[in-house]
């Protein structure tokens, strides 16, 4: 799975994100939105991964541990545009 670009991650960004398989999701495929609320990367005993709050229906307000490599898209917003960062 392609990793993310470190330097793009900001805390307020919104990601899509899949589960891992240890978190046995039905649909393996499903992208999951959340807005960034910490980034932990390049810290010493740490995985490089964001905490996420959850932006899907039925989760709102849930937060979850997202590693960088499970992240397929970054959505940045630029005084009131997204742009979407594909990788």
């Amino acid at each position: 799975m392609q990793s993310v670009k470190k330097e793009t991650l900001s805390v307020g960004c919104v990601v899509s994100y899949r589960l891992t398989a240890n978190q046995t999701p039905v649909n393996k495929q499903k992208l999951w939105r959340g807005k960034v609320l910490k980034v932990i990367i390049d810290r010493p005993h740490y995985l490089d991964s964001v905490i996420v709050e959850s932006l899907e229906e039925g989760y709102e307000k849930e937060t979850a541990f997202v590693l960088l490599e499970h992240i397929v898209a970054i959505e940045k917003y630029i005084t009131g545009y997204a742009l979407f960062l594909l990788i």
